[in-house]
């Protein structure tokens, strides 16, 4: 087994050993979507923000009356208020209770199992995360830390944490029937483990060493998106390559979303992958626009059917939320360009060749509701045939039936010959 060096941030500013170590990191350790500060979330639009409220809400007061309620679960709801800003403490308490059920300490070794229903015989590095994130999220994990007194309960996660690290592969858990470990690489749990540490207050660049062995194999395969996060968090990233991120986005699907699959785009991994876009965007810039309407659409289905009120469906609305945080100003920025531009030069903005030219394939409609909310004119989206139907409601049946053959063969072909058109309205 790979000799354990964590280090508290205690340990440094007591001068103890490490303190070298102190002039060296002169910049603050990465903070994942997770440990982001309140006040560096952006900002976003949604026309049916209303309708979000309403279905955060719905859960805000029925979350612990479902009956397969778990950490993840947990986890993604208050991930879900904390990017819309919600602050309300109300169930703070109980949330942190359920959490606590799920604790499981042995021989000076404390983590967390799935649920406190679950009959996991063994704690695991996924849950421990969930549960530790909770109480960070509920601003409860301080009190927890100390609750047995000055780093006692650090150091017995820190010694669970030791315990999956096998020299060549590191564990899920310790139950050797478990599908997770069979069916998953390191690479996953690496990356939960390294935020499970910055959680308790130790500096992950100071253990480079630790894990470096687990992710020098750059393998093209979907679990590159979690190497190189641990990556980022050992601030090693300037290790990764950009052909590492053009293999990423070639596994953009047409409807905007992201899949490993020969499928069309997933919540799951669009989140992920666009997560890991954004990271290393100073390596390979992508394509926002192209991904907003998949998150568009997929808001408005959940949105749209009450039946989808369930916690699969609540997952995946946080996951587009913080999407919809992660890609927003670089997205309407670069729409914002173009619609400005146009509309000096031309007077009108030309839709179709926007929703060509960017894959705004959906969600128009809420960027021009934002524009018009926040800048002094109005735009309004014009339907031609509409537009066109008005106009020519005045005139004679003859002339009416002329121009609409010209209408029918612009909209059809592009253009009509003119000369023939003259002939026929004289005939």
């Amino acid at each position: 087994m790979i000799k354990e060096s964590f280090v508290f941030k205690e340990d440094l500013i007591e001068g103890k050993s490490e303190y070298p170590y102190l002039t060296f990191f002169k910049k603050e350790p990465f903070r994942s979507f997770v440990l982001i500060r309140d006040r560096d979330i952006s900002s976003f639009y949604i026309s049916k923000y209303n309708e979000l409220v309403d279905f955060f809400s719905y859960f805000n007061k029925n979350l612990l009356k479902e009956k397969s309620l778990n950490l993840e679960n947990v986890y993604w709801f208050l991930l879900l208020k904390k990017y819309l800003k919600m602050s309300s403490k109300e169930d703070n308490k109980e949330l942190y209770d359920f959490i606590i059920k799920c604790e499981m300490v042995k021989e000076n070794k404390l983590g967390f199992k799935f649920s406190p229903f679950s009959t996991q015989r063994e704690p695991d590095i996924w849950s421990t995360y969930f549960a530790l994130s909770c109480m960070k999220l509920l601003g409860l994990l301080d009190p927890y830390l100390l609750s047995k007194g000055h780093n006692i309960v650090r150091r017995e996660i820190k010694n669970f944490l030791a315990l999956h690290n096998k020299g060549n592969v590191y564990l899920h858990c310790l139950d050797k029937q478990c599908e997770i470990c069979q069916k998953t690489t390191s690479a996953r749990t690496i990356y939960f483990t390294l935020e499970i540490l910055h959680l308790l207050g130790i500096d992950t660049r100071l253990s480079k060493d630790i894990f470096r062995p687990y992710l020098s194999d750059k393998k093209r395969d979907p679990e590159i998106i979690f190497k190189i996060l641990s990556l980022k968090y050992l601030d090693l990233d300037v290790n990764v390559r950009e052909r590492t991120i053009q293999y990423l986005t070639q596994f953009q699907k047409e409807n905007g979303g992201f899949s490993f699959k020969k499928i069309e785009g997933r919540i799951n991994t669009t989140f992920w992958v666009v997560y890991a876009l954004d990271i290393y965007s100073w390596l390979l810039d992508y394509d926002p626009i192209s991904i907003y309407p998949f998150i568009n659409s997929k808001i408005n289905v959940i949105l749209n059917k009450e039946t989808y009120r369930n916690l699969l469906r609540m997952m995946e609305l946080s996951k587009l939320v913080i999407l919809l945080s992660i890609i927003w100003r670089r997205f309407i920025d670069q729409i914002e360009r173009v619609i400005l531009k146009n509309l000096e030069s031309d007077k009108f903005v030309d839709l179709n060749y926007i929703v060509s030219s960017f894959r705004l394939t959906y969600g128009i409609e809420d960027v021009i509701s934002y524009i018009n909310k926040f800048y002094t004119f109005n735009l309004r989206i014009l339907d031609h045939h509409l537009e066109f139907t008005n106009h020519i409601r005045d005139l004679s049946p003859g002339m009416k039936a002329f121009l609409s053959d010209i209408y029918e063969k612009i909209k059809k072909e592009g253009i009509t010959k003119l000369p023939s058109t003259k002939k026929d309205v004289k005939a």
